[in-house]
């Protein structure tokens, strides 16, 4: 087995960076003013602050991955153990499984990026490892929970955000991640603006599940679907080139993959008996609350590509 490292470095070209740039600020306003239109009052107030940091989100990991895989692939990481971070914090598992798991993200991206055959086998090697961690320790018997908490965390977080790395070997990467996360963030926008204009109408979305997310919707992911749509169009007629069917089949898949991810972070807070993660974006709270969407998409994206949609 051959381990290469293709193009590590492929910057955007500035006419593509100028497009891109353009999209971006036309839909944020869209975003902007979405939520302007539901929010009264008190829950304006830190608007704009979430806005900001939005904004500045968007700014580092559009400019990753201009710059190309290597600044992506570092920029991933840092999400990655942030994320890991915040979880065993919340789960207060011991420091030997989070080492461990930081081990693992770190050595699952860098096979995600050179060797994809290599990058699935991480899973088993983790599991082997943290099993054996678990023998070896002082108390066997309760070490087996954290040895399976820590599995799962490194499954959710490094290893599915591993994919957009094996993305990069797309002649169209860089254009397909930048549509990917303009199109999760117009389904959070719509969907959230949907859901309140429904509520304040009175008309009965229908909870998906509620006793996970009483917030979710149906209605919403309709709306967050019809997100997902415009932020794919307008970066299909900026950067992509792709046909009609393949943006509604991408749009549909995202929406869904989007809930899901959203699903998955609010049955991990109410197992570990938690409102959030560790604030650390402003207005946002944890990385964890950003990227859950980002992670379950990937996947998704990995699917697609080899059905032959991307």
């Amino acid at each position: 087995m051959t381990i290469q490292f293709h193009g590590l470095w492929q910057p955007f070209i500035l006419r593509e960076a100028v497009q891109y740039f353009i999209g971006v600020f036309v839909i944020f306003t869209i975003g902007l003013f979405g939520i302007l239109l539901v929010r009264k009052g008190k829950t304006r107030t830190n608007l704009f602050e979430i806005y900001r940091t939005w904004i500045i989100m968007a700014i580092v990991y559009s400019a990753s991955i201009m710059l190309g895989k290597l600044v992506f692939f570092a920029l991933l990481v840092v999400i990655a153990s942030r994320g890991v971070s915040e979880f065993f914090l919340a789960a207060r598992i011991g420091k030997s499984y989070f080492v461990l798991t930081l081990i693992a993200a770190v050595a699952s991206m860098v096979t995600a990026l050179s060797s994809e055959r290599l990058f699935f086998y991480t899973p088993i090697i983790f599991f082997l490892a943290a099993v054996a961690l678990s023998i070896f320790a002082f108390d066997a018997k309760k070490q087996l929970g954290n040895a399976a908490l820590a599995l799962f965390a490194f499954m959710w977080l490094p290893f599915q955000l591993g994919f957009l790395l094996i993305l990069t070997k797309n002649s169209q990467w860089q254009a397909i991640l930048l549509a990917t996360a303009t199109a999760i963030a117009l389904n959070d926008v719509f969907s959230y603006v949907t859901g309140k204009l429904m509520s304040s109408i009175g008309i009965n979305q229908g909870k998906i599940a509620g006793k996970i997310s009483t917030n979710k919707t149906w209605l919403g992911a309709a709306g967050g679907f019809l997100g997902a749509l415009l932020g794919l169009l307008i970066m299909a007629l900026l950067l992509l080139d792709l046909s009609l069917a393949k943006i509604f089949a991408i749009a549909a898949s995202i929406a869904v993959f989007c809930n899901i991810g959203g699903f998955v972070n609010s049955f991990v807070k109410r197992n570990l008996g938690i409102k959030d993660f560790p604030k650390l974006l402003p207005g946002h709270g944890g990385i964890i609350d950003r990227i859950d969407s980002l992670a379950t998409t990937a996947v998704c994206l990995y699917f697609l590509q080899l059905a032959g949609i991307l």
